[in-house]
């Protein structure tokens, strides 16, 4: 999703997009609506475009955005995980979740993006680790840059950074950890983008799902209903190109 997500925004600031990787798999939906969020809940990152251009305000907004992520990370996530049971499972959950996972290409895609061997999922923590330090290391040195670079700027310059970070701070995620301006609509993108694999499979199954059966199915694993009518969700499925069977789809016979 964040591959995916990542290729839809530079795809909106007209930046060359190479090979993807791990979004390759995803249906073109999924790219659709990656489109679709870079315009709703991104866009206010995608304004942030210097376009080659050092604007005090922007920059600003990007320190926000920037300290907002490291609040979120470090603070919140931790504590949502905590809550949904995710940092203590059971010994059945974790073997489930091994099941899950395609660990070789996890190994593959990691050494590839690193540049360097990852054999086991030891070496891939430990390069990782190393990954956001070397990370952290890049930010912090954009922040002195900047700090540097305005100590020798205008006063009202000055003002017009500093006024820009508490805007970034609720660029994207607000003080709830939610998304910005997030919709119901939004709601059902992102529910959807996770669980592409599991639509994929009811449009391959005999006879493939209705777009009724995966209302229903997202309104169950929520416990609660996802839109007011009906229609308002096959209308988004017709939007982002999800092509579930028609109503009434009949039900093959078995041969006789």
């Amino acid at each position: 999703m964040c591959e995916a997500l990542h290729r839809a925004l530079l795809r909106a600031r007209g930046k060359p997009i190479g090979p993807a990787a791990l979004s390759k798999a995803m249906p073109e939906w999924c790219h659709n609506i990656a489109d679709k969020l870079v315009l709703t809940v991104l866009k206010g990152v995608l304004d942030m475009d210097p376009q080659g251009k050092f604007e005090a305000r922007n920059y600003g907004r990007m320190v926000g955005v920037l300290l907002r992520g490291v609040t979120y990370f470090v603070k919140e996530v931790p504590a949502e995980l905590k809550r949904e049971g995710l940092l203590d499972l059971s010994p059945e959950k974790k073997q489930k979740l091994q099941t899950m996972l395609d660990i070789p290409a996890i190994l593959a895609f990691a050494s590839n993006k690193l540049a360097r061997p990852i054999a086991n999922e030891d070496e891939l923590m430990q390069a990782g680790s190393a990954e956001l330090e070397r990370r952290a290391d890049v930010q912090v040195e954009f922040l002195l840059t900047v700090g540097r670079y305005l100590l020798n700027r205008p006063v009202a310059e000055q003002h017009e950074f500093l006024c820009g970070i508490p805007e970034g701070f609720i660029l994207f995620l607000n003080k709830d950890g939610g998304y910005t301006g997030q919709r119901r609509r939004t709601e059902l993108y992102l529910m959807l983008m996770m669980l592409w694999p599991e639509i994929t499979e009811m449009q391959k199954s005999d006879p493939p799902k209705t777009c009724k059966f995966l209302l229903d199915w997202l309104e169950k694993g929520e416990a609660k209903q996802l839109v007011g009518d009906e229609k308002q969700f096959y209308g988004l499925c017709g939007e982002i190109g999800l092509v579930m069977a028609p109503p009434g789809h009949p039900r093959k016979s078995p041969p006789s």
